[in-house]
């Protein structure tokens, strides 16, 4: 990604090293640990903190992972900005789920198949209004990856 300018933030990463510095400010090792998602406030502000000194440094700051729900989306752009693109990486169940339980990520608690599910509801929940929201405002590309191995899907935020 900084080949082209741009600045990658996982906010899946930003909370296991969160998590891993044990930061008592943010209570988020039980949200990790049992799939659950982060308050949108505490989201927001992590978010906040990794990218606030990067804007205007790069063409781009691709954010990995977010929004898991509408609110988050809409408090980043009262305190961070409006996105100028969202990309929505599609795949079938059966594709994610084998993805999720193959893939070997340091500090990684919560890839086995009851948290999948339990994620994977929760996405078919709110994933909807996320993706209809930003379709209605013209910024919303998607992306489907079924054909591609997780080697390369992965390698698409590379």
């Amino acid at each position: 990604m900084q080949d082209y300018g741009c600045y990658h933030v996982s906010v899946g990463d930003l909370l296991r090293n969160l998590r891993d510095q044990k930061d008592q400010s943010l209570d988020i090792e039980d949200y990790i640990r049992e799939g659950k998602l982060v308050p949108t406030a505490t989201i927001v502000n992590i978010l906040k903190r990794a990218i606030i000194g990067k804007l205007g440094s790069y063409h781009a700051i691709i954010i990995d992972g977010f929004p898991r729900r509408l609110d988050q989306g809409i408090a980043s752009e009262d305190q961070i900005g409006k996105p100028d693109l969202v990309l929505f990486f599609d795949c079938q169940k059966s594709v994610a789920q084998e993805r999720y339980l193959t893939r070997k990520l340091q500090g990684r608690l919560d890839d086995n198949e009851e948290i999948f599910q339990q994620r994977y509801k929760e996405f078919e929940l709110l994933n909807p209004d996320i993706f209809d929201y930003y379709k209605s405002l013209g910024i919303m590309l998607k992306v489907y990856l079924d054909a591609l191995s997780l080697e390369d899907a992965n390698g698409i935020l590379d």
